[in-house]
């Protein structure tokens, strides 16, 4: 629930004035910002809870760059796994292109600087071929635009299988997006205090008298400066004193209007339209619903399922696409390329998948080295630990008791 919490202590607790008072465009969270009106900003909030959920599970990937079959740790392996360029890191590096992947129509570009950096361009112009490469005019990273076109073979271009996937979300918000307001304001309606100020003859007396400046009557001005000023402090959270003439009376109606209980206080409404919007951006993302709102209860395969259909399909795009451009098809074809292997998002405990990876091991399918990477342990730098074993039990079945045919 931490997440509705924090929802909360915005749109209706004392931080709602950080709402009121946010410029339209100006969404940030979690270092991302985004384009927005104030009304959008529960549908940005879900959008953003998966962005990070994606980018945070691909820098937790292991990235492997192959030399004719042989792991081999160079220029292209540093830059994928710690540093693209100067001014990003890799899991920066990673949100920004989902982020790009998700609010850019045309999907995510990946450029090459002079010096060999890999840079994601902030906004772009494309042209489409048919027949041949796409073009790329009007590249811009932060306040520089290339002077130059890039070719389709130049750059890595990105896209989710639906690329339009955040106009399909804000037409689906439009009807969710409604409900959301409505309960926030019903909620606010039912717990805001509510008074009734009862003015009796005498103070009607002060209607004789008239202020030569201003030509209000002294009536007039004693009421604003009530409304204005001096029941300010009633309605605040701190302690104070409020002053009132004889012929005034506060009587407080908020119990009698808005109803007792901790039933008319309750955010069930909300928190049922939040989730609903939660629920609907999780589906589209393939996100399983309990893993992006942070539930515990089968944690596991919620993350299985997580990484089979969210976060594969978007690793296996990349692995294709830097190795048809980068590396090209008679690298590929020799096994120089590269390989993002998503199994280490997960974390592992030792005692639950030891007799598993002895088992792996025991039959050739792991060496030493493959299993220390995939538990996230240094390799040993010895020749027998890239070695295969395999124990005496598994033999071909022609052979018997170490001879052949049982000759």
């Amino acid at each position: 629930m931490g997440i509705f919490n924090k929802m909360i202590g915005v749109f209706t607790g004392n931080n709602k004035s950080m709402l009121d008072a946010m410029p339209e465009g100006d969404f940030t969270l979690e270092g991302i910002t985004l384009p927005i009106t104030t009304e959008q900003i529960y549908l940005e909030y879900a959008i953003s809870m998966c962005i990070n959920k994606i980018a945070n599970a691909l820098s937790q990937c292991t990235i492997e760059t192959y030399e004719k079959g042989q792991i081999r740790k160079g220029e292209v392996w540093y830059q994928f796994n710690v540093e693209p360029n100067l001014n990003q890191n890799i899991s920066d590096f990673w949100n920004k292109l989902v982020l790009e992947m998700v609010v850019n129509p045309h999907g995510a570009l990946i450029v090459q600087s002079f010096e060999g950096y890999w840079i994601i361009a902030d906004s772009y112009s494309v042209s489409e071929k048919a027949l041949k490469e796409n073009v790329y005019r009007d590249v811009r990273v932060g306040d520089f635009v290339f002077n130059r076109e890039f070719r389709e073979s130049d750059v890595l271009h990105l896209k989710l299988s639906n690329k339009n996937v955040k106009q399909l979300v804000g037409s689906v918000y439009s009807v969710f997006g409604k409900v959301l307001t409505s309960a926030i304001r019903n909620y606010n309606r039912k717990n805001a205090r509510k008074v009734f100020v009862n003015i009796d003859t005498m103070f009607e007396a002060f209607k004789k008298e008239i202020d030569e400046k201003t030509g209000k009557t002294e009536y007039d001005l004693r009421l604003d400066d009530l409304f204005k000023n001096r029941l300010v402090g009633y309605f605040s959270e701190s302690d104070s004193a409020t002053p009132i003439e004889k012929g005034l009376e506060i009587e407080d109606k908020t119990a009698e209007l808005n109803g007792t209980g901790a039933k008319y206080r309750e955010t069930d409404d909300i928190r049922g339209a939040f989730d609903d919007i939660i629920n609907m951006v999780a589906d589209i993302f393939n996100i399983p619903r309990g893993l992006l709102k942070g539930d515990t209860a089968d944690v596991e395969t919620m993350t299985d399922n997580f990484i089979t259909f969210c976060v594969n399909p978007i690793a296996g795009q990349i692995e294709d696409e830097i190795n048809r451009k980068l590396y090209g098809k008679t690298a590929v074809l020799e096994d120089t390329k590269m390989r993002i292997k998503t199994s280490s998002i997960k974390s592992y405990d030792l005692t639950k998948i030891a007799a598993s990876v002895e088992a792996l091991y025991r039959i050739r399918t792991l060496n030493t080295n493959e299993v220390r990477r995939l538990l996230k342990y240094e390799e040993i730098k010895e020749v027998w630990a890239d070695e295969y074993m395999e124990t005496k039990n598994y033999q071909e079945v022609n052979k018997k008791g170490g001879e052949e045919d049982g000759k």
